[in-house]
């Protein structure tokens, strides 16, 4: 399947910081939008096309019905639907990932796929986002690419049977009670470490007397 509107101008809407780095390099060739504020006062255009960066908040349904709204998610749809991919992804010891863009339909990141980036989920936080920063402007640049040259956008459909959906992560899930790091491995524990960084709430072991460890950093060997 596939769809374009002709001639439309290409709007990038995000927020995170990470999201930021994405969509200033296309400074010169968007219009950013850069807040939730800011979207809610903008005048959606179904001539136009948007790419939401990372995004948390629902799409009105009929903006949804034009066909013009794509999404960047920081996995490999249809694997990991849902909140805090990145952090689930890596607290399950995954290591290769893909950034993906699609089309935005009324499911949750269910949508027909324009393309994915392959992304590696090794190392720290920072190191990560620089990855998925890096595959979020290789698939921008392609889908621009088709917009420019006036081309159809070729989408393939989700085999949703072959993914699933992950909950959103809240600061209560970092905490862990000393008693049960016993049944946490060192791996398990170097995985949490390295995927709860700020601006994420970090990996915290919390004692009888209510005191706590904050871990930042750790080292792992076999």
């Amino acid at each position: 399947m596939g769809s374009n509107k002709g001639s439309s101008k290409l709007i990038l809407v995000f927020y995170r910081s990470w999201a930021i780095k994405v969509a200033h390099e296309f400074a010169e060739e968007t219009i950013l939008i850069n807040s939730k504020e800011k979207w809610d006062l903008h005048n959606f255009n179904s001539n136009n096309h948007y790419i939401f960066i990372g995004w948390s908040w629902l799409i009105p349904t009929d903006y949804i019905t034009y066909g013009n709204c794509y999404c960047i998610h920081p996995s490999d749809l249809p694997k990991y639907r849902g909140g805090s991919p990145i952090q689930n992804q890596v607290i399950n010891g995954v290591t290769t990932s893909c950034v993906t863009l699609f089309q935005m339909d009324q499911g949750l990141d269910s949508g027909p796929i324009f393309d994915k980036i392959p992304i590696s989920l090794d190392g720290y936080l920072d190191e990560i986002l620089s990855e998925i920063i890096r595959g979020s402007i290789e698939i921008i640049s392609k889908f621009k690419t088709v917009l420019d040259n006036n081309e159809i956008i070729s989408l393939k459909r989700q085999n949703l049977e072959e993914g699933f959906i992950c909950k959103r992560r809240s600061p209560k899930d970092s905490v862990i009670a000393v008693a049960d790091i016993v049944n946490l491995t060192p791996k398990q524990i170097y995985d949490m470490v390295r995927g709860l960084q700020e601006p994420y709430p970090k990996l915290i072991f919390e004692y009888p007397d209510g005191s706590r460890l904050i871990l930042n950093n750790v080292s792992y060997a076999k």
